[in-house]
């Protein structure tokens, strides 16, 4: 029986090498650990959802090498866009490379068997509260694409209405319905949103999500909740020290 796995945060980058490990000794050579971990785990049969943050490229291009290498390891990829993700084009573009493997989602469906996955990047909402960490991104991105009070507004609203546009695309007959998103839709605290209000109706089992990274504490108090029959688990790279995380197990 396959199963689903998942992991975000990758912040590849092989085309221009960017050292990670100033975030910590966990960052060093941290795609070789990924790649050994998933190996080991996945199988062929199997599904990982790529949560967001994938390459550091800034143009798709640069992003090949990056999206060569998931490509080449074992199981079947779902990707999603992450608010570090600028080399992300158009579905049309990014669905006509030869990258058989991988899947990218875009506000829309997958459907493998009687697993379902909706989604979208989401972005910072403002009901939801973490405490601020340094995030791994160096300070020419974070000036060049801090977006304006109004402009975060815009963000939230659009990227809401894409949640609701995905999630409404979910069939009534999978028996697991899956999202995935980049930005967290819970507080530390456990406190929902207005996105995890979405997951609860449209009765979504499981949802991921990454950005938050963990920088060598780990694991990160109140990453993993339930809140009105939704589990929530936060997936992201350094916190689960690089390793896919097994899931379910599906039919498909």
């Amino acid at each position: 029986m396959p199963r689903l796995f998942a992991i975000a945060d990758l912040h590849l980058s092989f085309a221009r090498p960017k050292p990670m490990d100033v975030f910590g000794e966990a960052w060093d050579h941290h795609p070789e650990h990924i790649a050994a971990a998933w190996r080991e785990r996945v199988g062929a049969e199997d599904v990982v959802l790529v949560a967001g943050d994938i390459s550091w490229a800034m143009r798709l291009d640069g992003a090949l090498a990056d999206l060569r290498w998931i490509d080449e390891l074992p199981g079947r990829k779902v990707l999603i866009r992450g608010n570090h993700d600028y080399w992300w084009e158009s579905l049309g573009k990014l669905r006509a490379l030869p990258l058989p493997s991988l899947h990218f989602l875009q506000y829309d469906v997958v459907r493998f068997g009687d697993l379902a996955i909706g989604g979208t990047r989401l972005w910072d909402l403002p009901e939801v509260l973490w405490p601020q960490e340094r995030s791994p991104m160096p300070d020419d991105v974070r000036r060049g694409h801090r977006p304006t009070a109004d402009q975060d507004r815009k963000l939230v609203d659009r990227e809401l209405n894409r949640l609701e546009m995905s999630l409404r695309r979910l069939p009534d007959d999978v028996v697991h319905r899956v999202a995935m998103l980049h930005y967290p839709p819970v507080s530390g605290d456990g406190r929902g949103s207005r996105a995890s209000a979405a997951m609860t109706q449209h009765r979504i089992d499981l949802c991921v999500y990454g950005h938050l990274h963990s920088l060598g504490r780990m694991p990160r108090a109140g990453a993993d909740c339930v809140l009105d029959g939704t589990r929530y688990v936060l997936v992201a790279g350094d916190h689960l020290g690089f390793q896919p995380r097994e899931l379910l197990r599906f039919e498909g």
